[in-house]
C-alpha cells in the first residue's frame, strides 16, 4: 500500500522534525537605549541589526556600534513574544536589572 504525503515538496523541505527555539534579547546602542527583541539565532540577527540596513530593525539604524547586553532561550514563538511583551513594558531600571541577572523572567504560562 503506497504512502500518503500530507505536506508539499516545498512544506517538507523547510519541515524540521524538532522545533525552534527562541531567545528573547536586549542589545544597547551608542546612546544607551535598550532595544528589545527575539530570534532563533541571536548572532544572525545581532549581525544583521549591526550590519544590514534593510534586515534590521528601523530603531538601530545609524545608532551603532550595537551591543548585545543580554539573550536568554525561552521556549517557543509563543513564550518569546510574551517574554519581549513583559520586558519592553517594563522602566529602564527593571531592564538593567533583567541584564545584570538581579531580576529575573518571569515564569510564563504554556
Amino acid at each position: 500500500m503506497p504512502r500518503s504525503i500530507s505536506a508539499t515538496p516545498e512544506k517538507a523541505a523547510t519541515d524540521n522534525s524538532q522545533p525552534s527555539v527562541w531567545s528573547v534579547y536586549i542589545i544597547e546602542n551608542r546612546f544607551g537605549q535598550l532595544y528589545t527583541g527575539i530570534t532563533t539565532d541571536v548572532n544572525r540577527r545581532v549581525t544583521e541589526h549591526a550590519h544590514h540596513p534593510t534586515k534590521g530593525a528601523k530603531a538601530l539604524r545609524g545608532k551603532g556600534p550595537l551591543r548585545l547586553k543580554f539573550e536568554q532561550c525561552v521556549g517557543d514563538h509563543s513564550q518569546a513574544l510574551r517574554c519581549e511583551r513583559w520586558i519592553k513594558a517594563l522602566r529602564r531600571e527593571k531592564k538593567l536589572a533583567v541584564i545584570a541577572g538581579t531580576q529575573p523572567l518571569p515564569d510564563l504560562p504554556l
